[in-house]
Formats: C-alpha cells, sequence, structure tokens
C-alpha cells in the first residue's frame, strides 16, 4: 500500500523550522574564533524585523509543489547524520537551508543562490564558509559558520556586549568588505546576526 504524502510549497518550506542537530559523541571542544577584532562603527540594523515580516507578508509565492514529505515518519524530514566540527556543520546548513532556499529561489526565478566560495572566481585569500552569489556568479553575501555547542560560539548572549560582538563578528565583516559585499552573517545553526555594510558620508 502506498505511504500518504503531504505536497510541500515554497512558503510552507520557508515557515519549516530546520531539524536539530545531531551530535556526535565526540566532538570538537575548542573555540573556532580568529584572532580579529572589528574597530569599525557597530550599531543595530535599525527595522530588520519589521521589514522582513513585512517583505513576507505582501510576497506572493507560487502554488507549485517543491518537495513531498511522509504523513508518516519520514526518515529524509531529520538530521541523521551525526556531526563534531565545523565542516559537519556546513554539510548540515548547506542542506537544511541551502538547498530549501535555493528551491525557492529557482522556482521563483530569483537570481541568487547559495554556494561553496570556491564556486565563483576570485583573488580574496580568504574563504567564507557560506556564500550567496547571482546568475553572474559575484558574491552578493558572506557568511561564517561556527558550531553552536561552543560557548564562546554563542551569539545572544554577546548581543548587548559590543566588545564581544567586536570580536565575534570580525570574521565575516573582515569577508564582507574584502570581498565588496553589503550583506552578510554570523551563524551557529540555532542563531544568527545578520549584517549589513553601509558607507558613511566620508565614505568610510
Amino acid at each position: 500500500m502506498s505511504r500518504p504524502a503531504l505536497h510541500i510549497g515554497p512558503e510552507m518550506l520557508i515557515a519549516s523550522a530546520p531539524p536539530q542537530l545531531l551530535l556526535g559523541p565526540y566532538h570538537t571542544q575548542h573555540s573556532a574564533l580568529h584572532d580579529l577584532e572589528f574597530t569599525g562603527v557597530l550599531q543595530p540594523w535599525q527595522g530588520f524585523l519589521s521589514s522582513v515580516q513585512t517583505a513576507h507578508q505582501n510576497y506572493t509565492f507560487r502554488s507549485q509543489t517543491l518537495a513531498l514529505t511522509l504523513k508518516t515518519r519520514d526518515p529524509y524530514a531529520q538530521g541523521n547524520v551525526e556531526i563534531g566540527d565545523e565542516h559537519g556543520l556546513l554539510g548540515r546548513f548547506h542542506k537544511h537551508f541551502g538547498d530549501v532556499l535555493n528551491s525557492v529561489f529557482t522556482s521563483h526565478s530569483t537570481g541568487i543562490r547559495f554556494a561553496d566560495f570556491k564556486c565563483v572566481q576570485s583573488t580574496f585569500s580568504g574563504t567564507p564558509d557560506v556564500i550567496l552569489k547571482d546568475d553572474n556568479h559575484h558574491v552578493k553575501v558572506a557568511g561564517e559558520l561556527k558550531v553552536p555547542w561552543i560557548a564562546d560560539h554563542w551569539l545572544e548572549d554577546k548581543y548587548n556586549d559590543v566588545d564581544q560582538l567586536r570580536i565575534i563578528l570580525a570574521q565575516p565583516i573582515k569577508y564582507m568588505q574584502g570581498l565588496g559585499c553589503v550583506y552578510g552573517f554570523m551563524s551557529n545553526y540555532e542563531e544568527t546576526i545578520f549584517l549589513r555594510q553601509l558607507v558613511d558620508s566620508q565614505g568610510a
């Protein structure tokens, strides 16, 4: 007897929570923060949440089916691979965020997609963990990942401590500056800080 399946469209895909990470019994226990500190102006992104909510509410999603999930237990809907370091996290991130959002971008003919940094031609010496590139293979967003079980990588408890933010955000900001990206992010899979780079009146 066939097993019933639920048809999933773009809006439902975006609204679905990603699976929890499956941490292996042996895993890295050391901070992966670089010896960097951002010394420029760091300010909250005013109106970010309301802008995202408004854009989502006003967007017309197409009604096509992008995925099927079994109404009974679906082995593909969960995170089944144990991870132990940042490389494992990167694989899970691309699967549960990159694959999902790329399918939505493609269905709506949006000219941007998640990719590995080596997919673009660049003389930049660094290597962001995650990028979003446009149809001309230009990097539009640079992202950095850190594993969530290391206290140094937690984001929420540092949000109101500008000195700690200057350290934990320094690496993605360096990538944004080096690649000329307006947008970037720092994520530990469970928490994410989105970044925007603005030029002030002095051109800095």
